[in-house]
């Protein structure tokens, strides 16, 4: 038996390499590393494509506000709208074909509300003037390939009890005067516009001392306000309202006020003129900026007005200033303010003119004019003439 050698054959030619199949089994490190690094990015590839979205196949229904596939509950004051809107998709894509879709929004109960319109993508609910709960169905039909697909979106409306909408008190700012009364009136209305009774409202007073006023009442709509000093505060009405769907709601408003110790008065001197009535002004009892001022001309049935301004008749010296014409009755009126020194404010011997475009004052009619203090509305002067 021969012995296998590893060396030159038998002819001197060159030396032969003889690999094992042990040997054989070896693999290249670079190899290697090249085949690891391709499978790590098919893997990562594949890995990609499996997480990656994909549209939802078939048909499906979302609905707004809440973007989902319902049901959805909604909380809506009575008698205020929401808008409910459905979008149907086929295959992840939005249904455009609306030849193809049938839309039908139903209300299990007439009285929980209305629905405009019911065959649309979009509706407008309207609560009824109710306190109850109902189901909103909105049924949707899509047909392709002469197939149908249905779908139904429901939701669950609970319309709640008005809400306090409104709270004030009128005025909700005045001047008053020295030991005269005045009243104040508390005003609430809910989310539709229907009055709230404002019986159970406390008043207080804020900024004069509790011996200088006099309330007439601490309860009620209204009460009376008297003051014995100057000054300024604030009249305050508080209210629980406990028809609220989110249970008792406190609220407080105030109204503002100023104290002073008498309105301003004077006395108003006529003079005939060719087109109207001319009226000298005496010196008035207080300080009066022409802003204070709001004069007013009657025939008996109809009435005009203008408010004067104190920027009108303060250029320093001589100013005049004319208001606009109207209409009183027949005849069309106009304002002519002089203030003799310029100085914004009304003083003696400054004039106001009533003057006609179209025709003269009727002597058989009896004509008044009226200044009017409006932080008060007291008149400060008048003047009758026919």
């Amino acid at each position: 038996m021969s012995e296998k050698t590893s060396g030159t054959d038998a002819g001197g030619g060159a030396e032969k390499s003889h690999v094992t199949p042990k040997e054989r089994r070896k693999v290249n490190p670079l190899v290697l590393e090249i085949i690891a690094v391709v499978l790590i990015l098919l893997l990562g590839a594949t890995a990609a494509y499996m997480i990656s979205p994909s549209k939802e196949k078939g048909f499906s229904v979302i609905i707004y506000p809440s973007g989902g596939p319902g049901p959805i509950s909604v909380y809506l004051d009575a008698g205020k709208n929401i808008t409910l809107v459905v979008k149907a998709t086929w295959n992840g894509d939005d249904v455009t074909d609306s030849e193809n879709l049938t839309i039908g929004w139903m209300v299990d109960n007439a009285t929980l509300g209305t629905l405009n319109p019911a065959d649309n993508a979009s509706t407008v609910f309207t609560a009824g003037r109710v306190n109850m709960s109902g189901v909103i169905t909105c049924n949707i039909t899509y047909v392709i390939d002469g197939i149908s697909h249905n779908s139904q979106v429901i939701v669950n409306m609970i319309v709640e009890p008005p809400s306090w909408e409104r709270f004030s008190i009128t005025p909700d700012s005045r001047i008053l005067i020295v030991n005269r009364p005045q009243t104040f009136s508390a005003e609430a209305s809910d989310s539709l516009g229907d009055p709230i009774s404002c019986d159970s409202v406390v008043w207080t007073v804020s900024g004069i001392p509790a011996t200088n006023y006099t309330l007439s009442s601490t309860t009620g709509s209204s009460v009376d306000l008297l003051i014995n000093v100057t000054g300024s505060g604030t009249l305050n009405a508080t209210m629980t309202y406990s028809g609220s769907a989110y249970g008792n709601v406190t609220r407080t408003v105030t109204a503002t006020f100023g104290v002073i110790q008498d309105y301003p008065r004077m006395t108003l001197t006529r003079t005939h003129i060719t087109d109207g009535r001319m009226f000298t002004c005496s010196e008035p009892t207080v300080p009066l900026p022409w802003d204070y001022v709001v004069v007013y001309l009657t025939d008996g049935v109809n009435t005009v007005n203008w408010t004067l301004s104190t920027s009108d008749l303060n250029n320093g010296s001589y100013s005049v200033h004319t208001y606009g014409s109207q209409t009183l009755g027949t005849l069309v009126v106009s304002l002519n303010v002089i203030d003799m020194t310029g100085n914004g404010a009304v003083n003696a011997s400054d004039v106001l003119t009533i003057t006609t475009s179209n025709g003269k004052f009727n002597p058989a009619k009896s004509y008044m004019l009226t200044l009017i203090y409006p932080p008060t509305m007291d008149t400060i002067a008048s003047n009758t003439f026919g």
